[in-house]
C-alpha cells in the first residue's frame, strides 16, 4: 500500500504543479488507479489548498497512509 500511497502523492503533487484543477486530478487518478481506492474530490481539494498554503507534500502522503490503515 505504501507504494500506491507514494504514487498517489506524486501524481497529486504533479497535477498541482501543472496547474490542473482538483476535479481534473481526480479524473486522472481514477483512470490511472482503476480498481484501487483513490482520495475523494473533497480530499484532493483540501490537499491542493494545503499545497497552495505552502504545506509540504509529505503531509499528503502521511494523510493517505493514515486513512488506508483505518
Amino acid at each position: 500500500m505504501v507504494k500506491c500511497c507514494q504514487a498517489l502523492r506524486a501524481a497529486i503533487f504533479h497535477d498541482f504543479k501543472n496547474n490542473l484543477l482538483p476535479q481534473e486530478c481526480l479524473a486522472r487518478l481514477q483512470e490511472t488507479f482503476r480498481g484501487d481506492t483513490v482520495p475523494s474530490k473533497r480530499t484532493i481539494q483540501r490537499w491542493f489548498a494545503d499545497l497552495r498554503a505552502g504545506e509540504s507534500c509529505w503531509k499528503i502522503v502521511l494523510a493517505v497512509e493514515d486513512a488506508s490503515e483505518q
